[in-house]
């Protein structure tokens, strides 16, 4: 599982190297591809390499991993407004290589990181003014072979606007919404998103909604899990304010950890329920959100969350 998380974070929001990476990428669907789970990326995967259960992924044990981030809503240009040479530099990342380039015709950019304990990250976005797809490849930058690897696999990545993606494939756990007024809308960046009655707009303005974001556990317990996906929340405006009714204990035979957190956004009252299950290796962060009226949904949030099991 190592690399993955580090790759979850890098997207949110989203070698000893040789410039080989050409221009133009023009690429052929062929028998040899197989589909990145969850997504309309197909690549051509470096030897060794087998889908993650829970994430978006394929990797290589320990050694490297390769991960897709798709919205299937976005829009290339606005996703990768600020995505160049100069906007990494000034955050402090240390660029090895940046190229601007097309994918089967979609537009592109390439960018090669290196962090502070040695991990070489190597990003490709493409996509149009309809959807917006980033992959990554991380590996140890003393791993020559496998960032070659890895370079030569991004090369062959085949894009299928028409293919259906079957957003549970792979996943070690199920949810059960049958029974409760939440129900799945949309799989996009390795979140699953529940509205209520599959509405996106509910006539209260409440702007309630439920999502589950399947992340490695990394031998982390499920309150730090709930503590880090809290924190990207805040990157979006949120002010915790205070968190009550907080439960560890087990949801169904599994690690679990439950609380209620009350915040502002933007002047406006943020409400939140959180529900962290951990199956095997993989913690389960879910996690229901309204604006008012959030004793009511809170029992829907619950609900559902409760269903869960392993597949």
């Amino acid at each position: 599982m190592k690399y993955l998380f580090t790759l979850y974070l890098l997207s949110i929001g989203i070698l000893s190297y040789e410039q080989t990476i050409p221009t133009e990428i023009k690429s052929a669907k062929t028998s040899a591809h197989i589909n990145m789970p969850r997504s309309k990326v197909f690549i051509v995967p470096p030897q060794g390499f087998t889908p993650s259960n829970d994430v978006s992924a394929i990797q290589n044990e320990d050694k490297a991993v390769i991960r897709v981030a798709e919205n299937p809503d976005g829009n290339f240009y606005i996703s990768t407004a600020d995505f160049s040479r100069a906007a990494f530099e000034a955050k402090g990342i240390k660029i090895l290589d940046y190229k601007e380039l097309t994918i089967d015709g979609y537009p592109a950019k390439m960018i090669l990181t290196q962090s502070p304990d040695g991990t070489n990250v190597y990003t490709l976005a493409f996509g149009d003014t309809t959807f917006f797809v980033a992959v990554m490849g991380a590996y140890s930058s003393t791993d020559s072979k496998m960032g070659t690897d890895l370079q030569k696999a991004m090369q062959t990545i085949y894009y299928d606007k028409s293919f259906k993606v079957d957003p549970f494939a792979y996943t070690t756990f199920t949810l059960d919404d049958s029974q409760t007024r939440l129900k799945f809308f949309q799989y996009k960046s390795d979140m699953y998103i529940y509205y209520f009655n599959g509405q996106e707009k509910l006539p209260d303005s409440s702007n309630a909604f439920f999502m589950v974001t399947p992340l490695p556990a990394e031998g982390l317990m499920p309150a730090m899990m709930a503590d880090i996906m809290l924190g990207n929340t805040r990157k979006y405006g949120l002010t915790v304010l205070s968190a009550d009714h907080v439960v560890t204990g087990k949801t169904n035979g599994f690690p679990s950890f439950q609380r209620e957190i009350y915040g502002t956004n933007q002047g406006k009252e943020v409400y939140i329920y959180q529900h962290v299950v951990v199956i095997g290796e993989t913690a389960v962060v879910m996690q229901g959100q309204a604006n008012k009226n959030f004793p009511v949904y809170l029992k829907d949030f619950q609900a559902l969350s409760n269903t869960i099991r392993k597949k």
